[in-house]
């Protein structure tokens, strides 16, 4: 009987020690819980102190205007004027579209999710919360794949003057122009499928990388980063480009100065 009772004890202690252990982890488990939450409520728009959001507000107000404006007035030129509505324009004109959307309606999205009170019950429901991401990353991509395209053809065009209307030909722009949607619409349409939306009713918000699985969230990541790269090395080449041509002139005038 003793050395059952002992046993017994054993055991009961052992258990006491198991559940000692598991309140820890469940204390700790809470209190990474609280600090996350109150990160991620502070950083949230939602849980913003008032001033910091009303500022907030009015700077995308006027950056949704700003967008909104110049771009209108481009495209009100477009169709006003024939000079403009040349071929060579088409990129230039699908761009003013894209940003033009994205000031009248990706922006006005973000304002009335992020600021106005409304029902979220309703907002967070999965497909309207999918189309609001959507909408945002078809445009928001667009609009840097004509950036990283236009840098590229003014590359080629500067780098091959005299061989570029071969290829760059007014169907080729029209064809490149409307690619760029396509594709983008086309890759983003991926999130609507159950297998790639982890969208559910306690996700809490419409952010890309909550409600789509982290591989297809990196695949659209690096569509992006590779978008901007192109960009960025076009626009250094043309520079260096540039800059190449001014010492050449400068040569000659010095040449022709001296003779």
């Amino acid at each position: 009987m003793n050395i059952n009772e002992t046993k017994m004890d054993i055991n009961v202690t052992n258990f006491n020690i198991n559940a000692t252990d598991m309140n820890a982890n469940v204390i700790n488990m809470n209190a990474t819980s609280i600090n996350s939450t109150g990160v991620t409520n502070y950083i949230h728009p939602h849980n913003l102190p008032e001033g910091l959001k009303l500022c907030h507000l009015i700077i995308e107000m006027i950056v949704a205007i700003m967008t909104v404006l110049p771009n209108g007035v481009v495209l009100l030129s477009y169709t006003k004027s024939r000079a403009l509505r040349s071929e060579r324009y088409i990129l230039l004109m699908s761009l003013s579209i894209c940003d033009f959307l994205v000031g009248l309606i990706a922006l006005p999205i973000n304002l009335v999710y992020h600021y106005i009170p409304i029902n979220y019950n309703y907002i967070n429901e999965c497909y309207l919360c999918t189309a609001r991401t959507f909408i945002v990353v078809v445009l928001a991509g667009v609009s840097i794949f004509h950036l990283a395209t236009i840098s590229l053809i003014r590359l080629i065009t500067i780098k091959w003057p005299m061989r570029h209307a071969r290829f760059l030909t007014p169907f080729t722009l029209r064809m490149v122009a409307i690619g760029m949607w396509v594709y983008m619409i086309f890759i983003s349409f991926f999130m609507f499928l159950d297998k790639f939306n982890t969208w559910t009713i306690n996700t809490g918000n419409c952010l890309v990388y909550t409600i789509i699985v982290p591989g297809y969230y990196k695949i659209l990541q690096w569509h992006i980063i590779l978008f901007m790269v192109v960009c960025l090395i076009s626009s250094i080449m043309i520079g260096y480009i540039a800059w190449k041509q001014s010492k050449k002139i400068a040569q000659v005038i010095v040449l022709s100065i001296s003779n």
